[in-house]
This record gives structure tokens, sequence and C-alpha cells, in this order.
């Protein structure tokens, strides 16, 4: 068990090694999720539990974001400046949070696939999902960090749905 978190989470590192090495990928929504980022991380800190109009956007005069766009992705980042602050500049809490989307994910996978087949082949399909093309794409081309967090929930109830039936 310790072997296949440990498998995924090296995986997952490999495959944002290089955003920490080279920045954040310019995708569609980086500058979205840059300022999303800030300000929902400044609203929670503030007090907001579900902060739904981003006050510092659009030039101070905010926009109705999480009406639309889930925000868990945006919960994860803020759990993150919470633990590494701006540690390493603007763009570090994206990118851990591109790696903490990818592992959770694989690590979901791992928990509905290892009740099908043995360890090995867990570990191999959960990679294997991790860097499935669109899962990929939506998070290194598009940036669509509320559809890559889906991801993760997706095997979790395949799994239960298996179970209840």
């Amino acid at each position: 068990m310790l072997f296949s978190i440990g498998a995924i989470t090296v995986m997952a590192s490999a495959i944002v090694a290089y955003h920490f090495h080279s920045g954040y990928p310019e995708n569609h929504s980086l500058i979205y999720n840059y300022f999303w980022q800030k300000n929902f991380t400044s609203q929670v800190l503030n007090g907001e539990i579900y902060p739904r109009w981003l006050y510092g956007t659009m030039d101070g005069l905010g926009a109705p974001v999480f009406y639309y766009y889930a925000p868990l992705p945006f919960y994860l980042f803020t759990f993150i400046s919470i633990l590494f602050g701006n540690f390493g500049g603007d763009f570090t809490v994206l990118t851990i949070g591109h790696f903490s989307i990818y592992t959770l994910s694989g690590l979901a996978f791992y928990a509905f696939i290892k009740t099908l087949v043995e360890c090995r082949w867990a570990v191999a399909m959960s990679v294997l999902y991790m860097v499935l093309p669109y899962h990929y794409i939506d998070l290194e081309v598009r940036g669509a960090l509320g559809e890559a967090s889906a991801y993760i929930w997706l095997p979790l109830i395949i799994k239960y749905l298996l179970k209840s039936g």
C-alpha cells in the first residue's frame, strides 16, 4: 500500500517537475486561475466561507466567478497557501495545486481499481489514469482546474456504486 502511494506520488511529481523548474504552464486559463486563486484565498482567509463574488477581479469591480465555476480546487489552493505562503513566487501555489490534483486523482483511481486487479496493475493503471490525454490536456493546455478536480471524484463514485450494487 505504501509503495503504491509512493509510486503514484512520484509519477505526479514527474508530471509537474518541469513546472517547478520552468514555471507554471501558460495554459488557456492561466490569467483567470491566478487571479481567482489569489482573490479566493484572500477572501477565505478573511472569514468568507464560500466566496461567490471575487472583489479583487475586474479592476476592483468584482465578478460572480463561483456562481458558475466549481470552487473545489480553490479551497485546495487556499490550504496550500496556508501551508506554504508565498514560498517560491506567485505561481507556486498553482503548481503545487497541479501536483495535488494529479496525485489525488491517481490515488482515487487506485482506491477504485485495486478492488478489481492486483496491486502492481492497480498502480500502473492509476499512473495511466493521471496521464490520459484529456485529463492531461485539461490541466496542461486548458487549465480547467474544476474539470480536472472532477477526475478525483469519478473513480470514487464508481467504486461505491459497484460496492452498493
